[in-house]
């Protein structure tokens, strides 16, 4: 291949990691003093870290500023938001984040110019700037310029004074939006709502034939398992959806895990026709690989009913983002006999490998314990020990009571001679 077509693969190459890194773009339009501004940060991988409000900082020239300021996760993007309480020149840093580009592992830092500028009498201030909730979402709009402000949501328009706070309450349409409220200028606002949301009358929910789900009543998912890729010392946050098609309202509804390191959470209510939201969030700093259930128990029309989801969780060494090969060893293309491990239904205590055996397996190494998921496993070795030894006894006694008749027979056969 000539050097000239050699260099325009190489190009290639480097524009689809250069266009995959993470990029911040700053939502609010020309941002001025104790305006909301909200950033949105994404990638054309995926991401594999979580940025916290810990690992957000900002800087006015060298010098660190606080800020009010949070950050959310919805569907591998960050929504952020911050309120600068001065005019100038900003720079936004993260901590280390690491990312996913066909199949590569990268990291990096964010890095991006804000530039502040005084307010020129109209000032509208929005808290929260990012609303995530699962109760009925709401945003405080302060006027905080010298003139009456018309502000505009949907078919809702508020009046507000100089100097005055009133409530906005909004109407989720979806688990996620971003609304936009309209004024001098107009803010977007992302909205994150994780709880269920109505389908208006008229319209339905297809349902989805899910294999390798158990599905009970009219509650099933949208995903056949729940798959969790985590990183040792890093949080773990995500939300998976379940589809309620009945046409009766779901009660008492309840999630367990039988992975304990795993944490669920679920609204306890489910309108008919509607979208459930199950959170899941866990943080563990130990390699493993686990597979259990969720298992969601809820009421219908009186009768106690229960989904289950097949559960896989790998929790892999963090050194994997700055390291593609800190990993490599877990994956192998051979069977668990033949890499000298031990089969295992539960979770590895060390070593483990993803190897070509079924599916409800995993292999640890050699020496190192399995941690066994007895609800999940029916045939676990546990009970398998037991019956082992219940049937040790019933084989002893039976040795000794033919042992007990042999020696009666030849005890009479010598007292006879």
């Amino acid at each position: 291949m000539s050097k000239k077509y050699s260099l325009f693969f190489l190009t290639l190459f480097l524009l689809v990691f250069v266009n995959a890194a993470p990029n911040v773009e700053i939502l609010t339009p020309n941002p001025t003093i104790d305006e909301t501004v909200v950033f949105e940060i994404t990638t054309d991988g995926e991401f594999k870290d979580s940025l916290t409000k810990d690992s957000i900082h900002f800087y006015e020239g060298r010098k660190e500023v606080l800020l009010e300021h949070n950050i959310y996760y919805y569907r591998n993007v960050f929504y952020l938001y911050a309120i600068f309480k001065n005019a100038g020149d900003y720079t936004l840093v993260s901590d280390e984040i690491g990312y996913e580009v066909g199949g590569d592992f990268l990291s990096t830092t964010l890095d991006k110019n804000i530039t502040i500028v005084e307010n020129k009498g109209n000032l509208l201030q929005i808290k929260p700037g990012v609303i995530s909730t699962a109760s009925k979402p709401e945003v405080e709009l302060t006027n905080k310029g010298d003139k009456e402000l018309t502000v505009k949501y949907r078919e809702v328009t508020l009046s507000i004074d100089a100097g005055s706070t009133r409530t906005l309450h909004l109407e989720p349409l979806l688990n996620f939006e971003m609304i936009q409220i309209s004024t001098y200028k107009t803010f977007k606002i992302p909205m994150i709502y994780s709880s269920d949301i109505v389908v208006p009358e008229g319209e339905t929910l297809e349902e989805e034939t899910v294999s390798k789900v158990e599905k009970v009543g009219d509650l099933t998912s949208r995903h056949e398992k729940v798959v969790v890729d985590m990183y040792t010392n890093t949080p773990y946050y995500n939300t998976f959806e379940l589809l309620n098609l009945n046409q009766n309202e779901l009660t008492n509804i309840r999630v367990n895990s039988t992975i304990p390191f795993i944490f669920l959470d679920i609204p306890s209510i489910s309108a008919a026709k509607a979208i459930i939201n199950l959170t899941i969030n866990s943080e563990y700093n130990t390699l493993s690989f686990s597979k259990g259930n969720v298992t969601i128990y809820y009421t219908e029309n009186e009768d106690e009913k229960e989904l289950i989801i097949p559960l896989m969780v790998k929790v892999l060494d963090k050194a994997i983002l700055t390291d593609p090969e800190a990993n490599s060893a877990h994956i192998q293309s051979k069977t668990c006999t033949e890499l000298g491990g031990e089969l295992c239904v539960g979770t590895c205590l060390g070593e483990w490998y993803d190897t070509i055996d079924e599916e409800v397996t995993l292999c640890c190494a050699a020496g190192v314990e399995c941690k066994e998921d007895l609800e999940y496993n029916p045939n676990n070795k546990k009970n398998q020990s037991e019956n082992t030894w219940v049937w040790g006894i019933v084989i002893f006694i039976i040795i000794g009571l033919i042992g007990y008749v042999v020696f009666q027979k030849y005890k009479k056969v010598g007292i006879k001679k």
